[in-house]
């Protein structure tokens, strides 16, 4: 079993999906970063910015280039490509970045100082996240012990 994203891959045979919750995406940047007192952000504001993204093949950074392209922008380049969150928060520190990160962890940086999140004009539409299981595999006592205390730790 794993927890991920839900995806067109996973969500078919020979795997079992079962959404547990959606964590959007936010667009974040350093306090001091001239884009964070805009009141609402454009995409084509954000077109020109140095960015951090996930690499490539992440579905986080596909939705991204999606949303650019279908506004008839080029894809931001990455001046770092990372998934590492303790990386994204010193890099903003230090420079005027613009980066994704779970909309979550940006309220938490946020609250701390550490990111402003910005308002932007649009939506990063991520699929939830979710358990995959192989559909024909029985799972043992303590595997469904475990599920049950993911799913009750992920509703309350």
């Amino acid at each position: 079993m794993v927890l991920v994203r839900v995806s067109y891959e996973t969500d078919q045979p020979p795997f079992a999906t079962e959404s547990l919750y959606a964590e959007s995406i936010s667009l974040v940047v350093r306090s001091s970063h001239p884009l964070a007192k805009k009141r609402r952000l454009k995409i084509s504001e954000l077109a020109s910015q140095e960015w951090i993204l996930p690499p490539e093949s992440a579905p986080v950074r596909q939705e991204i280039d999606r949303i650019f392209i279908q506004a008839g922008l080029a894809r931001p380049s990455a001046w770092i490509e990372s998934t590492s969150l303790l990386l994204t928060e010193t890099a903003i520190a230090q420079r005027d970045f613009v980066a994704a990160m779970p909309h979550s962890v940006a309220k938490l940086y946020e609250s701390r100082g550490l990111v402003k999140i910005l308002n932007n004009d649009f939506v990063v539409q991520m699929p939830p996240i979710g358990l995959v299981t192989r559909l024909d595999d029985l799972q043992p006592p303590h595997v469904e012990e475990f599920l049950a205390v993911i799913r009750k730790a992920l509703i309350t």
